[in-house]
């Protein structure tokens, strides 16, 4: 089935497959590693950070349906290692629960309220890299005592996975139109 769909509607597959595309190739990876040299363990704890765009490895305010992409792949990811029997660590895990008015939380991005302590064995994290109608998205499994990329996966997303694709875009200051 053609994945990309007619200009103006959503993609035919939901960003939940593309994700767990991803983590099948990291986790064959794993799973192969493991029996060669025994030294990945499902057991490991492991964080999942966010992708971001490849050039310059931090969040694009010009690019804010980029910027999703790479929020939803990483909450997609740990859900799917959750699954695959990591020990996965929210690092975004505040030191308490807050109260407010409409709502309480626990996950917080203000480092002042983070728990400092994680002891990790590995990350997970990823780069994004837009192309005319889909992004590349590079993923990789970081071993951090020795910084060794121990499992690596790449995959294509098209561009309207989340959001309809747009006749007219803002690709470095200018606008760019696509055929009508």
């Amino acid at each position: 089935m053609n994945e990309q769909t007619q200009a103006g509607q959503l993609s035919a597959q939901a960003i939940h497959g593309h994700t767990q595309r991803l983590a099948e190739q990291l986790l064959a990876r794993i799973h192969g590693n493991e029996a060669r040299q025994g030294e990945l363990h499902l057991s490991g704890r492991i964080a999942v950070g966010t992708f971001l765009p490849i050039k310059q490895l931090e969040h694009d305010s010009q690019q804010p349906k980029q910027h999703d992409l790479g929020l939803q792949l990483q909450d997609g990811l740990v859900t799917l290692m959750t699954q695959a029997g990591f020990q996965v660590v929210d690092f975004k895990q505040s030191d308490g629960i807050y109260m407010q008015t409409e709502q309480d939380k626990m996950l917080a991005r203000d480092v002042m309220r983070l728990t400092q302590r994680h002891n990790l064995d590995y990350y997970l994290t990823g780069t994004l890299l837009r192309q005319e109608d889909s992004y590349v998205v590079n993923a990789r499994l970081i071993k951090l005592d020795t910084q060794q990329v121990v499992a690596a996966a790449t995959d294509y997303i098209p561009a309207n996975v989340m959001w309809p694709e747009q006749k007219g875009i803002l690709r470095h200051g200018q606008i760019h139109r696509k055929e009508y």
